[in-house]
């Protein structure tokens, strides 16, 4: 979930870069975004911030009492308030008590930089992650553990802004933002439109692509069995066997990336409701790794609570998700270590839950949002143990998992950072067997 982090100033903009790192830690499916670091270069920043405005969820103002009137926080603020939910705009001060805030900033409920109200903050947040929001009892402990980090990092910011520029006329800033935009020359917008045009037909070629290698491999498959049925010798048939399970992982690539890239264009994807045995389901895809891998010194460890449900979803979207995150834990695994797929009952309504837990390199907070990123790989792996990739698995994963009304979650130990936990929340109202 997005939350946009507002500042202006020098002192303004080391409270938002505090939070930018602080925040994932407490909620890790929380994805702060601040102009100073997120905005890509040579990004058209008028079109960066309207789109990240419009994404977000919750804002932050990052306040101090030399910024609160300036024109560019007011219009942040502004343009929040007319995108999110009332509420979810909060002014966050430093060195100030809420009476001394002034101007448009008063109409929102304000916190200050202090224990309490920095928990009342995440609180807010918390509440609006629905789904895959921390109980309450969760949210106090991962709060306690990681508030001293941000309480120092408030603590280091200097109590003056000497270092800032006298505020700049409004006028003159307008006129810079206006000229700003009519530097997008025409040659510009033609090369952007160009550039996006060629990413979308890649995209197109590569969804009709894997699309059209879903029927051979089928028949190939259907073929494998057929013979298998027929009778082979006891030599031909764990090469069959094997045959079998590679071109079952190859369907599941393929059915994954195809209806990936089709709900991100926005066409609908024919998911088939029916009642299936999760269990099952992920027992075989597990053994069938444990087979194809290249990686024999993993171990594949499977477990389930005893009264796991069936649920009623989409068989292919399943077993797609599942072989992307257990394909993703077999390239960087650490050697000789343990991968663990789990099924399991969590929270007080036990709701069900597939996780894919494994040890390796570990991910960095502000990483655990960008490694969901089509093509996108954490910078701390940039090969796995043992294959290349090209990023798309756990994209893939989360899109079908959001395509079938659930969530696609990573959770780090924090006492070992290098057990990491991909957990899929299975849709409420998919309907229990």
């Amino acid at each position: 979930m997005r939350v946009f982090l507002s500042w202006s100033g020098s002192r303004s903009r080391l409270i938002a870069q505090a939070l930018r790192d602080w925040l994932p830690g407490v909620m890790q499916v929380v994805q702060p975004w601040m102009s100073a670091i997120d905005m890509q270069m040579g990004a058209r920043w008028n079109a960066d911030l309207a789109k990240e405005l419009e994404q977000a969820k919750i804002g932050i103002i990052c306040i101090t009492p030399e910024n609160q009137t300036t024109a560019w926080l007011v219009f942040e603020a502004g343009a929040l308030s007319k995108i999110v939910d009332a509420g979810c705009v909060i002014p966050y001060l430093l060195n100030m008590r809420p009476t001394e805030v002034e101007g448009p900033l008063v109409q929102f409920q304000a916190a200050v930089a202090n224990r309490d109200d920095t928990f009342r903050v995440v609180s807010t947040i918390n509440r609006a992650l629905g789904t895959v929001a921390l109980s309450e009892e969760g949210l106090v402990r991962s709060f306690q553990k990681w508030w001293p980090d941000l309480e120092r990092s408030l603590m280091e910011i200097p109590t003056t802004a000497a270092s800032d520029p006298p505020p700049r006329p409004e006028r003159e800033l307008l006129e810079e933002i206006l000229g700003l935009a009519r530097e997008n020359t025409r040659e510009q917008i033609e090369r952007a439109a160009v550039a996006e045009y060629t990413a979308s037909r890649r995209q197109r070629d590569m969804m009709t692509l894997t699309h059209q290698l879903q029927a051979p491999l089928v028949a190939v498959a259907n073929a494998l069995s057929f013979a298998k049925d027929r009778g082979v010798t006891n030599d031909a048939l764990p090469l069959i066997e094997h045959s079998e399970a590679l071109v079952e992982d190859l369907i599941a690539m393929g059915y994954g990336i195809t209806s990936a890239l089709a709900s991100e264009e926005g066409r609908s994807i024919a998911l088939m409701a029916n009642t299936v045995d999760v269990a099952d389901e992920a027992f075989s895809i597990a053994r069938r790794v444990q087979r194809t891998s290249a990686r024999n010194d993993l171990r594949i460890m499977y477990r389930k609570s005893p009264d796991f449900p069936q649920l009623v979803l989409d068989r292919q979207a399943l077993a797609s998700v599942i072989y992307s995150l257990m394909h993703n834990a077999v390239k960087y695994a650490d050697s000789d270590s343990e991968i663990a797929l789990e099924l399991l009952l969590s929270g007080p309504d036990h709701r069900p839950i597939l996780s894919v837990r494994s040890v390796g390199e570990p991910i960095p907070p502000t990483e655990r949002e960008r490694i969901f990123e089509k093509f996108a790989r954490g910078r701390q792996v940039e090969r796995g143990r043992l294959y290349a990739g090209v990023g798309l698995g756990l994209w893939v994963a989360r899109q079908l998992t959001r395509a079938m009304g659930g969530e696609l979650i990573l959770e780090q130990n924090s006492e070992d950072p290098r057990v990491a936990t991909f957990v899929v929340h299975f849709n409420s109202e998919a309907g229990l067997r």
